[in-house]
C-alpha cells in the first residue's frame, strides 16, 4: 500500500469514526456525553488501527514495539475526527463554524 492510499484509508477512517460517534453519542447533548465524546473517538480510532493493522509511522521508517505503531495511528485518527468533520464543513458541537478558508 502506498503512503497516498494510506493516507486516504486514514481519512477515511477518520471521517467513518466521527459519523459514528455522532449517529451514537450525538443523541444526547449533555456535559458528561460531551467530555467522553473525545475518549470514545480515540478508543474507536485504536480499536479500528489495530483491526485492520493500520501504522502509519511505518510511513517515515520509524519501527516501533508490536502494536505500538496501531495505536499511536489510532489516537491520531481519533483525534484528527473533528478536523476532518470540521474541515468538510459541518458546524461542530462546540460552536466553530467549520468553514476552512
Amino acid at each position: 500500500m502506498t503512503a497516498a492510499n494510506i493516507l486516504v484509508v486514514l481519512t477515511f477512517l477518520a471521517t467513518f469514526n466521527e459519523a459514528l460517534l455522532e449517529l451514537v453519542l450525538g443523541r444526547w447533548h449533555n456535559s458528561r456525553v460531551d467530555r467522553l465524546m473525545p475518549l470514545a473517538s480515540i478508543a474507536l480510532g485504536v480499536v479500528e488501527c489495530i483491526g485492520f493493522g493500520l501504522n502509519a509511522l511505518d510511513l517515515v521508517g520509524i519501527t516501533t514495539w508490536p502494536l505500538a505503531g496501531e495505536v499511536i495511528t489510532g489516537a491520531v485518527v481519533g483525534g484528527g475526527a473533528s478536523w476532518v468533520h470540521n474541515f468538510f464543513g459541518k458546524p461542530s458541537r462546540a460552536g466553530n463554524e467549520g468553514n476552512v478558508v
